[in-house]
This record gives structure tokens, C-alpha cells and sequence, in this order.
């Protein structure tokens, strides 16, 4: 059975805010939970428009890779990419 992990939530949220900070971008709904070995990770990453899709793929990949350094944890990690300026109107249509 999975759980909320306080002290990995904490670890993940600054390094996010760190990765994103550095790089101007915004992140939202972030889920971390534990399950024995394994960690389970998952956020929105918020882009400006006119990022291309390869570029937020490169950034989002490069996040991901700090993200899953702890070697002790096996990491599953899912980055949704979003545009940042439709966002709120994005998820208000699939809601």
C-alpha cells in the first residue's frame, strides 16, 4: 500500500521550486508517495507560450533526471507539460 511521505514531499517541493525557479517556469499539483522502495512523483510544469514542445520536453527531462537521483529510491516520475497563459481555461473545459 502506498502513502504520503512528509519528508520526500519536502525534498521533491524544494528541488522544484529550485529547478523551476532557475529556469522561470511554474509548477502545480504536486502528488509524492512512497510504496516501500519506490517513490511515485508527479506535477505540472507550466510553460510560457511559444516554448516548443521539444524544448519543454528537454527542460521537463532534465528536471525529471535531478528528481530521480536519490539512488536508494526507485523513481516513477510523470511531468505533465501545460502552457502557462491557458492553463486555467484549459482545465476549466476538462472539468
Amino acid at each position: 500500500m502506498d502513502e504520503a511521505d512528509q519528508e520526500l514531499n519536502m525534498k521533491v517541493s524544494c528541488i522544484l521550486e529550485r529547478e523551476t525557479g532557475e529556469r522561470r517556469l511554474r509548477y502545480h499539483e504536486l502528488r509524492v508517495r512512497r510504496s516501500e522502495n519506490s517513490a511515485w512523483i508527479e506535477y505540472h510544469l507550466l510553460f510560457q507560450s511559444g516554448v516548443t514542445l521539444d524544448a519543454a520536453h528537454k527542460t521537463a527531462t532534465k528536471i525529471e533526471g535531478i528528481l530521480s537521483s536519490p539512488p536508494d529510491v526507485h523513481s516513477y516520475i510523470n511531468g505533465y507539460l501545460e502552457p502557462r497563459e491557458t492553463h486555467a481555461m484549459d482545465h476549466r473545459i476538462t472539468r
